[in-house]
């Protein structure tokens, strides 16, 4: 089978590889779409291994060889080909979304552990592509403790933090979202963001103004931070005893001083949800009774695609390309150059 993979070179490539054999617990997928991580993908294209040493392992596990290129992607769509033992929750035939690094990678045939796996239903395999970015956003979410009426900052209006400013909305939340691209802010706006800022920084008086002088309750980031003035900005116009969420990996000198005086809690996001990084419930099917944790990565998921079936997250507004998955090397292009498109799917 052909797969999409970054060289040692850091360059995108299209290899043919072993396809992966079924195992206890695990679900085998042809796939139909997979969604290019903008964020994610992007950053590990000129940032170094350290992401893709456990992806190159999990390849291993699941009988792909690949020991001169990393696996690329985490979000796919397909049809069931095969059950492992000890799998009931899908039949062969299927259609079915999978997330995770090393397991949902832009490839012809994936294989992914059935926790990390969830029905879709006919006809909504486009969108739910979408699906794992799709939980990153409502994991997030879920640890703002967001409540309804408050105003919430997004910062950064890529894929995750477009997805994040519709959920907030459909959680009752007004939004203020910022970042420097125009194109972002008006696909935000067209999907329901309250106000937007242009420009990385001086937005406090967007802010201030829209809170009454309040200042904001919470504060989402979506984006890398390498300056510190930034950061100071937000800590300045969340009000006290408000939050702020990062996404991903943030790196930035921390305000202290600001966080102390309002006593701001500053958290950080890990990945899907609950069950992330934990190989009872990732890779050996474990899962957490739903009284004791009640949004698990797998149950965000499900959520996910339900608020895309009922038509309430809105998709189909975020994809700026579809491009065959063969012309790999374009998408990848596309992301990393100037002109930044939100989301690019690939179709096979």
């Amino acid at each position: 089978m052909k797969q999409i993979c970054k060289d040692n070179a850091g360059k995108i490539i299209i290899k043919e590889t072993s396809e992966p054999v079924i195992k206890e617990g695990f679900v085998k997928i042809k796939t139909q779409y997979s969604l290019i991580s903008s964020g994610t993908e992007t950053r590990s294209l000129t940032e170094g291994q350290g992401l893709f040493k456990t992806i190159l392992k999990k390849s291993s596990s699941l009988g792909r060889k690949n020991a001169d290129a990393s696996p690329l992607g985490y979000c796919a769509v397909g049809e069931v080909l095969e059950i492992g033992s000890d799998v009931l929750e899908v039949g062969i035939g299927d259609k079915v979304v999978c997330s995770g690094f090393g397991y949902a990678v832009h490839a012809e045939t994936v294989m992914a552990p059935k926790n990390l796996v969830c029905c879709v239903p006919e006809g909504l395999e486009l969108e739910a592509s979408f699906t794992a970015i799709g939980s990153v956003a409502l994991h997030a979410i879920r640890r703002c403790q967001v409540q309804l009426g408050e105003t919430i900052l997004v910062i950064g209006l890529g894929l995750t933090g477009q997805l994040v400013a519709q959920l907030l909305r459909l959680s009752g939340c007004k939004v203020i979202g910022i970042d420097r691209n125009e194109h972002k802010l008006k696909v935000a706006k067209d999907t329901g963001i309250d106000v937007t800022h242009l420009g990385k920084n001086g937005f406090k008086k967007t802010v201030l103004d829209f809170t009454k002088q309040n200042g904001v309750d919470g504060a989402i980031y979506c984006a890398d931070i390498y300056e510190s003035d930034q950061f100071e900005e937000v800590a300045s116009v969340v009000r006290d005893k408000g939050r702020i969420i990062t996404i991903g990996h943030v790196k930035t000198l921390i305000p202290t001083a600001v966080l102390f005086r309002k006593e701001i809690d500053l958290m950080s996001c890990r990945s899907f949800g609950p069950g992330r990084f934990d190989s009872n419930y990732e890779e050996k099917g474990i899962d957490y009774p739903i009284g004791y944790v009640r949004w698990t990565e797998k149950r965000n998921m499900e959520e996910i695609v339900d608020l895309i079936k009922r038509q309430k997250l809105l998709i189909k507004p975020l994809i700026t390309e579809i491009m065959h998955f063969t012309k790999a090397k374009e998408a990848y292009k596309l992301l990393t150059g100037k002109r930044r498109p939100i989301a690019i799917v690939l179709k096979y």
